[in-house]
């Protein structure tokens, strides 16, 4: 950078910016009529980065077009919708600190982690996965009870009772 301007004497602050990186103010030396010119180099730290996936709770299957939403404090700080793959990366140039993370699409009900601490300039990864709305799922796998060992092809079903209920609002998978 190059700055070159006509300024009484006085005390001058320089600030440097750029999208996904902190600011950055530097306070420069006294300026008179004497003052020849300065250099000054400014390292611009990088903000917060976060990426992951979002996919399908039942199927695991990457979930395009899926709306996120960083925010501080109840403020938006950054915005992202899912690529084709699932795959998203949200950037702002905040600082260090605990923001909560969103992932909502229509037909899902909406993840919300409330409390998700961040440090500027390390890469952090976190992955989501969005359930179908309006129903409770029930995941789990059938297993044989001496070995452990996955039995493909057993279904589960639901009986008598609250479990019945359950059946009722949402929906069963067995693998």
């Amino acid at each position: 950078y190059s700055l070159s301007a006509s300024v009484p004497s006085g005390r001058y602050s320089l600030k440097a910016t750029k999208a996904a990186y902190q600011e950055l103010l530097v306070d420069l030396p006294e300026i008179t009529a004497t003052t020849p010119p300065l250099t000054q180099a400014l390292a611009l730290r990088p903000g917060v980065r976060l990426r992951g996936v979002v996919r399908d709770c039942l199927v695991q299957a990457p979930l395009p077009g899926a709306s996120l939403q960083l925010t501080q404090a109840g403020l938006v700080k950054a915005t992202a919708v899912s690529a084709q793959d699932g795959t998203y990366l949200l950037t702002t140039s905040l600082a260090d600190g605990t923001y909560a993370l969103s992932a909502s699409k229509s037909g899902y009900a909406t993840q919300l982690l409330a409390s998700l601490a961040l440090q500027a300039g390390t890469p952090a990864s976190q992955d989501l996965a969005l359930c179908p709305a309006g129903g409770v799922v029930v995941l789990g796998t059938v297993t044989d009870s001496l070995w452990a060992a996955p039995l493909g092809g057993a279904a589960a079903k639901a009986s008598a009772g609250a479990v019945s209920d359950l059946q009722r609002a949402g929906v069963w998978l067995a693998r």
